[in-house]
């Protein structure tokens, strides 16, 4: 048996009730805030392109610092059984994050079909704000 591999009496019932949207919603909340305060801790030679993070129970808004930027913003929103994705300022849709319970009994976001991992959902919705040209 691999590493990975679960015995073949894996409770994947109660596996699957605890990968809720909800928790895995705070998993990304929690990661954005460690992304946003790493981008800033680097940015101590230009204070003025900073990132900030706004957050409640369904939605997390990160946007630049600046009051006067016209930059990008990104808005997470729970909504049912999944996050949406969407432009912060026009409310564009950009993608669906589903959950999953993979055949590894582990807990994985689904976007557009592919199992991902929290880093990776991030970079997707947040490398445009954080590295812009």
């Amino acid at each position: 048996m691999s590493k990975r591999s679960k015995p073949s009496d894996f409770d994947w019932v109660s596996s699957r009730r605890n990968c809720s949207i909800k928790q895995m919603f705070e998993e990304l909340k929690l990661g954005i805030k460690q992304d946003v305060e790493t981008f800033n801790s680097g940015m101590e030679d230009n204070p003025l392109r900073t990132i900030r993070i706004a957050a409640n129970a369904k939605e997390i808004k990160v946007f630049p610092s600046d009051e006067f930027s016209t930059g990008p913003s990104v808005l997470f929103s729970l909504a049912g059984n999944v996050i949406n994705v969407s432009d912060g300022d026009t409310n564009k849709s950009r993608f669906d994050i589903f959950i999953t319970l993979n055949d590894d009994g582990e807990c994985k976001f689904l976007v557009e079909g592919d199992e991902r991992d929290s880093w990776q959902v991030r970079r997707k919705a947040l490398e445009g704000i954080f590295f812009k040209a």
